[in-house]
């Protein structure tokens, strides 16, 4: 039998904490800069929205990812504490829906497959009981590191199913659609720094400087070059960032090619097809990386990206 439609049970959820809120799909979507036809799409299970969206909607709706989710009933009105555990179910719920229930081709067993799924997700609940809600997205980063760190030789990489479905989660989790440029340290714009480390690292929430300045270290190196200040969307005040908007839109990613230098490192290159927040396509671009996995961690030395020909 099948099993029920996790997209409709998140919609469903959706709807009715936004009702429950006095809100209209319209309100909402002012609150998060979406179009009221991408709530709506929402809630009809037509689409899903990224999982910086779904923080800024726990924080608009006032609930935790376990009730927006799927692990806690939605009649009683009177929000409980919900523990850990049962916080790390309800990601699990949401990281199930980003791996496909059959093998992708390739000759991959069922088995195989399912077998590191399960890993994955088990790696998800593991962090996020630990760590709390920044787990999903240093356990995503870390498994993607150990992988990368596991491979022998040089030259082009065989895209395994294990290896597509790491980089897929990693970019999804981390935000790799807002990676700034960036070539030996210098960055090519500070907006685009501010918003990969807001949509990807801050789970929507302001940014210290010196969260921004942990953070720039760890994906960047030590000898990355940043000055705090106010940007164009982003204000500097109190020692933190403060954003201007949010984004409504979706991406998916693939790994294209992947090749593992002399020295270690590897360079990655990634197509991503992306939609904006009434669901509309937009154009494929790619995002090229070259980065080590050392320790667990992710560290870009480049990253350039390629946009479509007008």
């Amino acid at each position: 039998m099948e099993g029920p439609n996790i997209y409709e049970s998140f919609g469903l959820r959706l709807s009715a904490l936004r009702r429950e809120r006095g809100l209209s799909q319209q309100a909402l979507a002012h609150a998060l800069s979406v179009t009221r036809q991408a709530v709506s799409n929402w809630e009809r299970g037509q689409t899903t929205p990224d999982l910086g969206t779904m923080e800024a909607l726990c924080r608009l709706l006032n609930v935790d990812w376990n009730r927006l989710c799927g692990g806690e009933p939605l009649p009683a009105r009177r929000r409980l504490p919900v523990p850990a555990l049962a916080a790390g179910a309800a990601l699990l719920v949401l990281a199930a829906a980003l791996f496909p229930r059959t093998p992708p081709a390739g000759g991959e067993s069922s088995a195989s497959w399912d077998g590191y799924r399960g890993q994955v997700l088990r790696s998800h609940l593991t962090t996020v009981t630990e760590s709390g809600p920044d787990g999903p997205r240093k356990q995503a980063a870390r498994a993607l590191a150990e992988l990368l760190a596991s491979l022998d030789g040089e030259g082009p990489v065989p895209l395994t199913p294990e290896l597509r479905q790491a980089f897929d989660l990693a970019a999804e989790a981390c935000a790799f659609l807002f990676l700034p440029a960036c070539e030996e340290g210098v960055f090519e714009d500070r907006d685009d720094v501010l918003t990969w480390l807001y949509r990807g690292l801050s789970r929507g929430g302001p940014m210290t400087e010196e969260q921004t300045d942990r953070w720039l270290s760890a994906w960047f190196g030590a000898s990355v070059r940043w000055t705090h200040g106010s940007t164009e969307h982003y204000t500097l005040e109190d020692g933190r960032y403060w954003p201007e908007s949010a984004w409504g839109g979706s991406c998916a990613y693939t790994l294209e090619a992947l090749e593992r230098r002399e020295d270690g490192g590897f360079w990655a290159r990634l197509g991503l097809s992306e939609t904006d927040g009434t669901g509309a396509p937009l154009p494929e671009r790619t995002l090229t990386l070259s980065l080590t996995a050392e320790e667990g961690q992710i560290c870009f030395s480049s990253v350039a990206w390629e946009e479509p020909a007008e």
